[in-house]
């Protein structure tokens, strides 16, 4: 769903935008990519219920801020605790996964570079 003749959006409303499965414990909605008319950067909101996501890698550069909720960003062997207010930077490739500890779901405002799903993912010897 690209934006019609090369037509941009300039701006989207976060409540317009359909929800979209990552897996069965995290929904996105994009907010701008190739359907806005913006072809080298996705922006998306993520809501992940209270779970730990497999280990996985992307094959872009992943900037995430938390808007609501709390966990922990398991990252090379270590962990980072994340609550509102925070943001992190996972480069390409990087083994990672977020968990949500908290009693409700996390929001994380997303932003992948170049443009990419948050579906897609490469998962390697998982533990």
């Amino acid at each position: 769903r690209e934006a019609a003749s090369g037509e941009r959006k300039v701006t989207v409303r976060l409540g317009d935008q359909p929800e979209l499965d990552a897996s069965s414990e995290r929904t996105f909605r994009y907010l701008v990519n190739e359907d806005a008319g913006c072809f080298d950067v996705t922006q998306f909101m993520g809501i992940v219920q209270p779970s730990k996501a497999p280990f996985h890698s992307h094959s872009y550069d992943e900037v995430g801020y938390i808007v609501a909720g709390e966990g922990t960003a398991h990252v090379g062997g270590r962990s980072f605790p994340l609550r509102a207010g925070i943001c992190f930077h996972l480069p390409p490739d990087e083994v990672h996964c977020i968990e949500n500890s908290g009693s409700g779901p996390m929001r994380i405002l997303g932003v992948f570079h170049p443009s990419g799903s948050p579906a897609n993912r490469a998962y390697p010897n998982n533990k």
